[in-house]
This record gives structure tokens, sequence and C-alpha cells, in this order.
């Protein structure tokens, strides 16, 4: 038998016919957690899917993790939405008559907990810290919360009914929110308090 021809005891190869080229299989090959990524990748796209029937839009939308998904009211899901999994399942309730949009390209990470009881928005390219809680209900106030586009709520962070926040901003780990926070800013604290991101007090 020629070298050419040999194949190493246990060793996987390209089925015959297959139209995987030598160089790609060889990186394949090499880097076996790109296959895992990809797989589970795929693997939460069919998840995600059954998870979040009957919502709009949500193309490319993947759930890597648990997520609990309760829909009464329309949720609305832009492109490339990804949950994270992690040691704790995200939640989403969305209440009878409540309205839920979630823009392109936001990642959530696990443990986050949205609660729409009448009209939550989040803007694009948003990014969720684990355990985020966000909801447009608190004792027995409802009143609709606002994200913008690019704004990342850290770690712990809350965001309390009838809160808008502005393109750009950041929410710090563990913060309280409960007054709007301007484009381009950074609240912290308990109740947050807002700075510009150049770290000048507002107000």
């Amino acid at each position: 038998m020629s070298s050419s021809s040999q194949a190493i005891a246990g060793a996987v190869v390209p089925a015959a016919g297959s139209t995987v080229s030598r160089g790609r299989w060889a990186q394949l090959t090499r880097d076996p957690q790109t296959i895992v990524q990809r797989a589970g990748r795929a693997l939460g796209r069919v998840r995600a899917k059954a998870l979040f029937f009957g919502c709009r839009g949500g193309r490319a939308l993947c759930a890597t993790g648990h997520v609990r998904v309760r829909l009464q009211g329309t949720a609305i899901l832009g492109t490339r939405i990804t949950f994270l999994g992690g040691m704790i399942p995200t939640g989403v309730t969305v209440g009878k008559g409540a309205v839920l949009r979630i823009g392109d390209e936001t990642i959530l990470n696990y443990g986050v907990s949205i609660a729409a009881r009448s009209s939550i928005t989040i803007g694009r390219r948003c990014m969720f810290g684990s355990f985020v809680r966000l909801s447009d209900e608190s004792l027995g106030r409802v009143a609709p919360v606002v994200l913008g586009d690019d704004v990342w709520l850290a770690h712990g962070a809350i965001i309390e009914p009838g809160v808008s926040i502005g393109d750009g901003s950041i929410v710090s780990a563990g913060s309280v929110v409960t007054t709007d926070v301007p484009a381009g800013s950074v609240a912290i604290g308990n109740p947050a308090r807002v700075m510009s991101l150049d770290l000048t007090v507002r107000g």
C-alpha cells in the first residue's frame, strides 16, 4: 500500500465524493473547536425557532442556552439576536396585549429577565450582562421602557418602568435606573446617577 493511500487508525476522513477541499478539511481537523462552535450555533437556532414560535421576524435568532418564553402578546424580533447559555436560564414574558421589540444583533447573557406588561423596546446591537432585569411594571405602575441602539446593561442592572436610555449609553453593574439616561451617558449606583461618558456629572 502506498503512503498516499494509508490511513491512520481511528482517523476521521472525508467520505468518498466529498466536496470538502483538502485544505479546508485539514483546517477543520486542526481546529475541532470550530466544528463544535458551528454545531452549537446550529442547535441554538433550531432551539430558538421552537422557543419563539409565533414571534414576528427573528431571522438567524439563536439560543445557545435555556430560555423560558411566555408569549401572550406580540414579540417583534430583529435579525441575529443571540441568547447565551449559562448557569441560570433567561426569562422572557410578554403579557396579553403587550409588545416586546428587540433590535438586530442584540446579545443577552444568561439569567436575564425581560417582562413586558405594556411595551418594551430594545434597540440594535444592545448588550445585556448576566442577571439584568428589565420590566415595564413595578408595584402596580406600568410604563413603557425604551432602550436605544448600542446600549450596554452590565451584570445585575435593573431598569425600572418608564425609563428611556439613549443611544450608546452604559448602565454599570448592579445599578438601579429609575430616571431617563441621555444618549452617550453612564448610569451608576442605586438609585443610579447619570454622568456623561467623559465622567462629567449631569444634574
